[in-house]
């Protein structure tokens, strides 16, 4: 994460800090997100520093007020490594496929507060696979070990294992007499740690980083007047990852218009479960959106992708604004098997 601060570009670099990983850029050791953020701050005094989570929590009125004049606000999110490192590997996969949903409903927020240019990006790629059998684990180089992970050991000294890549801090730009030690391939080192999810290796998954930008005209967010969309239907609780609801477009005496409708679940602010499948409407599976025309109805099934959540709501919106059309009440979650 370091390597995305002001100044790295010019004099990053990885050293050993009073016996632990440490970044450093411009003579300052980072090696914690705390002291990432308050070097953040000193090279942009007015920077606004949110999680995801508290920004799809936010009502636009509040998350206007705290973005304020700032020029420039950082979002974090941490669900991917903190489920994926803590061993829970099914909710980690489950999480995987609502979080970049959840990010789009965040730049779409920040969109409507003034914010006009986005950068997305990530501190690094990731493995998830199967888990790794014995033969697949790798010695520990050993020697004086600063730090070890799944897929990289940090230190001096110690042993190349078979199957494993020495490198010198040198050999990577940095000013620094550590060496470090890769496992080749998909091997792992036996140490701590899950065996689905994995980072901090040489594999093109873990070092190729995508990076986003986009702009985005600021606008006010629309009051989506043109009809009125109810839920007919919807269960009492949730007791199965898929189920069904109807939903419908109120007849308007002037606007026939079509409109363009996501439906949801919602929990706690994040985004928990898409429309998988809607009947007599048109429906795009690959942007959730369904069309629905004023005096028409739909039958949708919408799929649960995070089961350990304890209740929910069906949420309908104005794909093109992400304004809430209607909603249900909070719904309890009673799946039988968790």
């Amino acid at each position: 994460m370091g390597a995305l601060l002001p100044g790295a570009s010019s004099s990053f670099s990885v050293v050993d800090h009073g016996g632990k990983l440490s970044s450093r850029i411009d003579g300052t050791f980072l090696a914690n997100s705390a002291e990432r953020v308050k070097f953040f701050k000193s090279k942009v005094p007015d920077l606004v520093e949110v999680t995801l989570g508290k920004v799809l929590e936010m009502s636009p009125g509040k998350l206007s007020k705290t973005v304020g004049e700032s020029a420039l606000v950082l979002v974090r999110s941490q669900e991917i490594d903190m489920l994926g490192e803590g061993g829970d590997d099914w909710m980690a996969r489950q999480v995987m496929d609502t979080v970049v949903s959840n990010v789009s409903r965040a730049v779409r927020k920040l969109a409507v507060c003034g914010i006009g240019r986005f950068v997305i990006t990530s501190d690094h790629g990731f493995q998830f696979s199967l888990r790794k059998e014995e033969d697949m684990r790798t010695d520990n180089p050993g020697g004086d070990t600063i730090e070890i992970h799944r897929r990289c050991w940090a230190g001096h000294g110690g042993t190349t294992p078979p199957g494993s890549i020495r490198v010198s801090g040198s050999e990577l730009g940095y000013d620094t007499a550590l060496d470090f030690v890769f496992p080749a391939g998909l091997a792992v080192f036996k140490c701590s740690g899950g065996l689905r999810y994995h980072h901090g290796g040489i594999s093109l998954q873990e070092v190729v980083v995508p990076v986003l930008s986009l702009r985005i005209a600021a606008k006010e967010e629309e009051k989506a007047e043109k009809a009125r969309v109810r839920i007919l239907s919807s269960p009492k609780a949730i007791t199965n990852r898929t189920f069904g609801v109807e939903i419908a477009c109120e007849s308007h005496l002037f606007n026939k218009d079509p409109l363009d409708l996501r439906v949801i679940l919602l929990s706690k602010g994040e985004q928990v479960g898409i429309t998988g499948m809607a009947l007599e409407v048109k429906f795009d599976r690959n942007t959730g959106i369904v069309t629905l025309s004023p005096g028409e109805k739909a039958s949708l099934g919408l799929m649960l992708n995070n089961d350990q959540c304890e209740t929910l709501r069906i949420l309908v919106q104005d794909a093109a604004t992400d304004a809430v059309l209607a909603q249900t009440e909070e719904l309890p979650v009673r799946l039988g098997i968790r």
